[in-house]
C-alpha cells in the first residue's frame, strides 16, 4: 500500500561549533562569531510504500527556512549580517511498525 502525504511544521535551529575561516580571521582581524538561534516554517512531501506487515519504506523532501543573523568583530568594528539558508532535504528511510 502507498501513502503519501503532506506537512508543515516550525523548524528550530540551534547553531554549534561556531568558527571564522582563516581567511577571514586573517584578512579582516575578525573574530567573536555569534549566530543567532533560528526558527522557521518546514514544509514535507513523502510517501510510505509498505512492503510486508511490519516494514516500510518512506521517501521525503524537506524545505525548511533557516534565517539567522551573524555578527562578528572585525579591524574596522562589529559587523553585524543576515543570514539566509533555505536548503532542501532529500531522505530515503526504512521503518518497522511494532
Amino acid at each position: 500500500m502507498i501513502w503519501p502525504y503532506i506537512s508543515l511544521g516550525v523548524n528550530y535551529t540551534p547553531f554549534f561549533d561556531k568558527s571564522l575561516s582563516s581567511q577571514a580571521r586573517t584578512e579582516l582581524g575578525a573574530n567573536g562569531l555569534d549566530l543567532e538561534n533560528s526558527y522557521g516554517l518546514a514544509y514535507r512531501v513523502a510517501v510510505d510504500w509498505t512492503i510486508s506487515e511490519n516494514r516500510l519504506l518512506n521517501a521525503s523532501t524537506w524545505k525548511i527556512n533557516i534565517d539567522t543573523d551573524a555578527s562578528f568583530n572585525s579591524a574596522l568594528g562589529k559587523v553585524k549580517v543576515s543570514a539566509y539558508v533555505d536548503p532542501w532535504v532529500y531522505m530515503i528511510s526504512l521503518g518497522y511498525r511494532v
